[in-house]
């Protein structure tokens, strides 16, 4: 079984997706044939709040991350973008309703059977207006939540932030609105500084999503070793993403076992789960061009050393464990 905790399943269809979820698309990285194929029970669906656009110093900065030309993202009307969104998954949601399930409850995940489960994630609050809008995006299906894209906002630092102020005393607030829902807090694309804060001040343990190991490849996207001893202490998991930046050379299954061996050395065998970021980037490692052939990632585990049961839970059972403690206040 796998679970995924980065997908941009409605970002496909709001930049123009033309293939029917249900088809077995060539090229494309994740769908409901391939899901099946690939053992997938529950995912993160994104919800990102930005529109494409083309401001040099953004691209500048996200070139420099990426390794990569990337376009940057603008904050034109944050929070009809995010509703558009909700309103594509539940759009999926009735069209496919013998395959998917947008997850609002523990009972959902629970009786899921052979429904892909999807949790509603925004990615980025720049479409909350303030600590309280939270509330009305639960009630809309929201159970997760990332403080920052790759720009500074009202509530954090972002990852690519020149100025790390870390938390705000508005995100503070989020993260305290978070946890009385019981909505996730993830940490990927936060700055270190407010990933720290975050980790320090949450009552329940936040998470990264889709980030891999500093250590053993540099970049402002990934994680330090002191954030994931603190993520593995607090019960939190770190999903290991299929960026090639993040993975670096060679970007291979193998490399990326090596990140989820690091991740179990520093922060636990609890600690390492998957976040591919599929459908939210342009290549992926070699020989798992889709969310299909993710089992190749387990296979490279095993070969590195990890015992099988551990390679288990990397692909579903810690971040399995860690969203159902958190569903039980949904």
């Amino acid at each position: 079984m796998v679970v995924d905790l980065h997908e941009d399943i409605g970002y496909y269809y709001l930049m123009g997706g033309s293939v029917p979820l249900s088809e077995d698309a060539r090229g494309r990285q994740a769908d409901i044939p391939k899901w099946r194929e690939g053992k997938v029970s529950l995912v993160l669906g994104s919800v990102f709040p930005l529109l494409g656009s083309l401001n040099q110093r953004k691209i500048a900065a996200m070139e420099k991350m990426y390794g990569r030309w990337s376009p940057s993202s603008s904050l034109v009307s944050p929070r009809d973008v995010a509703i558009e969104l909700i309103k594509i998954y539940y759009s999926l949601e009735k069209m496919h309703q013998k395959d998917l399930k947008i997850v609002r409850t523990l009972d959902d995940i629970e009786s899921l059977g052979r429904r892909v489960g999807i949790v509603l994630h925004i990615e980025g609050c720049e479409a909350l207006g303030e600590p309280e809008d939270l509330e009305v995006f639960f009630n809309l299906g929201v159970r997760s939540i990332g403080l920052t894209w790759n720009y500074d906002n009202k509530f954090a630092a972002s990852c690519l932030s020149t100025k790390d102020y870390g938390l705000t005393g508005e995100g503070e607030a989020l993260v305290a609105a978070a946890d009385k829902l019981g909505v996730l807090v993830d940490l990927s694309h936060a700055s270190p500084r407010a990933s720290e804060e975050t980790l320090s001040s949450a009552e329940l343990p936040p998470f990264f999503s889709h980030s891999d190991a500093a250590s053993i490849q540099p970049n402002q996207r990934n994680v330090s070793d002191a954030l994931i001893r603190e993520t593995g202490r607090r019960g939190g998991v770190v999903g290991l993403t299929f960026i090639r930046s993040c993975i670096g050379n060679p970007f291979t299954p193998t490399k990326l076992a090596t990140h989820a061996k690091h991740l179990v050395k520093v922060g636990g065998a609890a600690a390492p789960a998957l976040g591919t970021d599929f459908l939210g980037m342009s290549s992926s490692p070699e020989g798992m061009d889709n969310v299909s052939k993710v089992g190749k990632f387990r296979r490279a585990m095993i070969d590195a050393g990890l015992p099988a049961g551990q390679a288990d839970d990397v692909m579903h059972g810690n971040a399995y464990r860690f969203i159902l403690e958190r569903s039980s206040r949904w």
